[in-house]
């Protein structure tokens, strides 16, 4: 049973079904991860109004759709069912608190030999509680990974894919090993392309400063929710350039930001402190504004949240 482990439900294949419900024969999963996509969507509450915002939706769904076409594989749904089932799921859930909404498009059925008009593609989406950080103000400590990060001569970075994720896992892993928070991957040219899971920002002279999207990274939907709110509420000069490794360690502020991870000041990158170490003015104020937009508490932004009025779970 699910309860007080798992949720009580789960969208899986168009309809929303009991946990116990969404089931595969386990030799049928055998090699579904090699091209399975995903997506990782915030939901946050709001105990003011009594309601639950899902926030970017259609920015999610429209990179999962990039995804699996990029894999070549077919979209089981149309996305307005996902639309209308992710924010039902939470409601049927009975959740009030933050929350993250994994969904996973993988195939089945995939035998050794064969063919891709022989698999079923499934589509699976499930909620877990997960707390929002953005009080947090402590600052990571970052290495610049010996890992390279993958190419679009190898396996494109635009496509949120398991198999892509290995990449950053191994660069994670090698930076807790060697005693660090976390890390930062160059591309292939040996400039900054994202951290591990994770997109990077650093202001240098009033400027905000990202990898462009030519630099081997994986297009956020918070690195594009940051890049606006910095030109539209702050009003300052935004660049998506190539950036090299020694500008990281010279810059004003770094920080990382990305749905589960939301927004991460970063203290130091090997060993050169960055800033006076702690969160810097320009990073607390796009946290600030990122706040009030995926709580609902700025209505400029309501075209960016999806709401889902609450109730007691189902029985």
């Amino acid at each position: 049973m699910s309860e007080g482990i798992y949720p009580r439900h789960l969208w899986f294949n168009g309809q929303i079904v009991p946990w116990e419900a969404a089931t595969l024969h386990a030799t049928s999963t055998i090699w579904s991860g090699i091209s399975a996509v995903f997506e990782g969507i915030r939901a946050y509450w709001n105990p003011i109004s009594g309601e639950m915002h899902v926030f970017r939706l259609h920015e999610h769904l429209t990179r999962l759709k990039q995804s699996m076409r990029l894999n070549r594989m077919e979209m089981p749904h149309e996305a307005i069912d996902l639309m209308e089932g992710l924010p039902e799921l939470i409601r049927r859930n009975g959740i009030q608190e933050d929350t993250y909404i994994r969904i996973i498009a993988f195939p089945s059925e995939r035998r050794m030999a064969s063919r891709a008009d022989e698999e079923v593609m499934n589509l699976l989406a499930d909620t877990a509680p997960l707390a929002s950080r953005l009080a947090d103000d402590r600052a990571a400590h970052l290495m610049v990974s010996t890992f390279t990060k993958i190419s679009d001569a190898i396996m494109s970075p635009l496509v949120k894919s398991i198999a892509n994720y290995r990449n950053s896992e191994r660069a994670m892993q090698e930076a807790r090993l060697a005693g660090y928070d976390g890390t930062i991957l160059l591309n292939r040219l040996g400039e900054v392309a994202e951290g591990a899971w994770s997109n990077v920002f650093m202001v240098r002279n009033g400027v905000l400063i990202t990898p462009d999207l030519g630099s081997d990274l994986l297009a956020g939907v918070t690195r594009d929710t940051m890049i606006h709110l910095a030109r539209t509420e702050l009003g300052i000069p935004v660049e998506e350039r190539r950036i090299s490794r020694t500008e990281l360690y010279l810059a004003d502020e770094v920080f990382l930001c990305g749905t589960a991870l939301e927004m991460q000041a970063v203290a130091s990158i090997d060993r050169f402190q960055i800033g006076d170490g702690t969160l810097g003015p320009v990073a607390r104020k796009l946290r600030s504004l990122y706040s009030a937009a995926v709580r609902g508490e700025n209505d400029d932004y309501a075209h960016w949240r999806s709401t889902a009025p609450t109730m007691q779970a189902a029985y």
